[in-house]
């Protein structure tokens, strides 16, 4: 498994190696889970974000860095729509806001970076905003105005980007951490 979430009864798994790589596991018994659904998807997974009977998947899937999934029957989850971000990057990260998803991955400098897309109708999501920054992102939160972006450049592992114009997104300062991290 690459990364989990705990909703309710449910564990929501991503796995880069095999098939299925989406798995639904019923926790209700925890000495006792047992799978309750999967979902083979294009590409490998890399993270995942659970909200509102979806799941949102990104993955290194250059025509598809954002699944979005159907989960409101754990039996039967289903694909239901996919972004494909410009350019040949992977989504590496996603986290979701009400119908707002931010999504964050590995792109060339001519290329976003970091996208926010709107998925209030999840098989049609659409961009809003973007920023280039040309770095390697892996994470992203997002708690108020700003978006907290963990990345592959060693002189700001840290980048904090202002979201308070979703259509315009900014750089608004970064942290250094001591050593090669």
């Amino acid at each position: 498994g690459r990364k989990i979430q705990v909703i309710g009864d449910y564990a929501y798994v991503v796995r880069a190696d095999g098939t299925p790589d989406f798995i639904i596991i019923d926790i209700s018994d925890p000495a006792n889970p047992f799978l309750a659904g999967s979902l083979s998807l294009v590409g490998a997974p890399t993270n995942i974000f659970v909200s509102g009977g979806y799941a949102y998947v990104s993955s290194d899937d250059n025509n598809g860095e954002l699944k979005i999934i159907n989960v409101a029957n754990p039996a039967a989850p289903a694909l239901v729509g996919v972004y494909d971000a410009p350019g040949a990057g992977d989504g590496n990260g996603i986290y979701i806001v009400g119908t707002n998803a931010y999504l964050v991955g590995t792109n060339s400098p001519a290329n976003p970076d970091f996208l926010i897309l709107n998925v209030s109708d999840p098989a049609n999501p659409t961009l809003i905003g973007s920023l280039k920054t040309g770095q390697v992102f892996y994470e992203v939160v997002v708690s108020g105005n700003y978006a907290y972006i963990s990345t592959g450049d060693k002189n700001a592992e840290l980048r904090v980007a202002n979201i308070s114009n979703l259509n315009l997104p900014t750089l608004a300062g970064n942290l250094n951490l001591p050593g090669n991290i």
